[in-house]
């Protein structure tokens, strides 16, 4: 890969994404609705080109197209708790903005798209554990349908037009330079909340359980799997392991030092899977890869940076 843009690359996983690319002298674009660079991003700006612009509107990035080998599409602009309220908002602007994506890359001779799908949602709310590629998918709520819907129009472009494609079903990744205000990431939401002296929520009784990967570990996957030629198309980027919400309480605890109960609330079983972990032994197999960052060093390293940029 000569050149890719990063669709969303001004987010969590997108900005990292353009470090490790750009430390790999790739050339990066990116594209986004927001009109400046991150602070996160904002060391890399003079070696990028940064786009502002409506994911929407063809117009805004199609030219920006050319030449570029790669497309990671990482806009998303739902959770599974704000598809829930609103699916057709979902379907509008996720799934049908990335069918026209596709058809743009099509048009623009791009070689392949790299897509981040739902590992934690896409297997169902009573899926084998631990959850490989080849369980079924049986998503339970718009947003893990939304995703499930792009990677099977993704499959549907490569046979009809062939255009290349590589999805990866992420767990729970976390860590670095995530949003510490959106609705999306628990281990972001619980730290936050302890820096500020208040109570975390915890849906539930605390018994369901999630698999987390630091988000080093995920990008360096990411990037590895997306620079091979592989025949698999689909692949699982977790820890491999489950861990309650209480047991991730429990180690935050320890982590920050802090003595802080948290708050316990009811939720909607059909949005949030009760337990899921991932078989990520086919990754494993394809890069010679396995997370290094165990969940203690990474909620420190999260911790530290929370601290040090206040």
């Amino acid at each position: 890969m000569k050149s890719c843009i990063i669709f969303g690359g001004n987010g969590f996983l997108g900005s990292h994404l353009a470090a490790d690319l750009v430390s790999q002298d790739v050339g990066v674009k990116i594209f986004d609705i927001d009109s400046k660079p991150s602070a996160f991003l904002m060391p890399l700006i003079n070696k990028i080109n940064y786009i502002p612009g409506d994911f929407l509107n063809t117009s805004d990035y199609e030219s920006h197209l050319e030449g570029v080998d790669s497309v990671y599409h990482y806009i998303s602009t739902t959770s599974p708790k704000t598809s829930s309220k609103n699916p057709m908002y979902d379907i509008e602007t996720n799934l049908m903005g990335s069918i026209q994506l596709l058809k743009s890359c099509v048009k623009k001779k791009v070689t392949k798209v790299i897509y981040p799908s739902s590992g934690g949602t896409i297997y169902g709310l009573n899926p084998a554990l631990p959850s490989s590629e080849q369980s079924p998918a049986d998503p339970s709520n718009p947003y893990a349908i939304t995703k499930f819907a792009v990677e099977n129009y993704l499959k549907l472009f490569y046979h009809d037009y062939g255009l290349d494609y590589l999805v990866l079903r992420y767990s729970n990744p976390y860590g670095v330079g995530q949003n510490l205000l959106k609705e999306q990431g628990v281990v972001a939401s619980f730290l936050e909340k302890l820096y500020q002296q208040q109570p975390p929520v915890i849906l539930g009784d605390g018994t369901s359980v999630r698999d987390y990967i630091y988000i080093d570990d995920a990008i360096e996957a990411t990037v590895r799997l997306s620079l091979k030629n592989t025949s698999d198309k689909i692949f699982n980027i977790g820890s491999g392991t489950g861990v309650s919400l209480n047991e991730l309480y429990a180690t935050i605890l320890t982590v920050t030092g802090k003595k802080v109960a948290p708050q316990y609330i009811k939720s909607k079983a059909h949005v949030y899977v009760p337990k899921i972990f991932l078989d990520i032994s086919r990754a494993t197999h394809e890069i010679d890869w396995k997370p290094s960052v165990s969940l203690e060093q990474g909620l420190r390293k999260t911790w530290n940076w929370i601290q040090s940029n206040r």
